[in-house]
């Protein structure tokens, strides 16, 4: 049979049969996320587990256990540069890095500007309306 026959077949086939790659993936979930983080980062359960533990199963920059997060996983951080794998964060603290695209500088001047902004007068008003994480968070920073 010849290539383009092969794959001719191969695609009917999966006509046939539209759920049977999300059934095989569901079946074997552990080896499919192992099979990604080793293809994408290098990484496998077992490193990932001993990253997780080694950062007390949260977020490296927001402390937001990894029990919380959407589908209960943190993201593998890596430089997008050298491929260097840096830790694991939230989805949140994943995009925001990614939004300033892992530029200190700029996340500096995001502090800077948030800093020099923050009042206290509206800060000390409008704590009813904040969640109980940012309540958290503003004690912290006035203690």
């Amino acid at each position: 049979m010849c290539k383009s026959c092969r794959r001719e077949k191969a695609k009917l086939w999966r006509a046939k049969r539209p759920d049977y790659e999300k059934l095989v993936y569901a079946r074997s979930k552990e080896k499919t996320r192992e099979r990604h983080l080793l293809r994408k980062y290098g990484v496998s359960l077992a490193q990932y587990a001993e990253m997780l533990d080694q950062q007390k199963g949260a977020c490296a920059i927001c402390l937001t256990p990894e029990a919380k997060q959407f589908k209960a996983v943190l993201h593998v951080d890596h430089c997008h540069i050298t491929g260097e794998v840096r830790g694991l964060l939230c989805r949140g603290c994943n995009h925001m890095l990614g939004v300033v695209r892992d530029d200190v500088k700029l996340l500096h001047r995001a502090v800077d500007y948030l800093s020099s902004r923050k009042s206290r007068k509206s800060s000390s008003k409008n704590s009813s309306a904040l969640s109980p994480k940012s309540k958290k968070i503003r004690e912290a920073e006035h203690a």
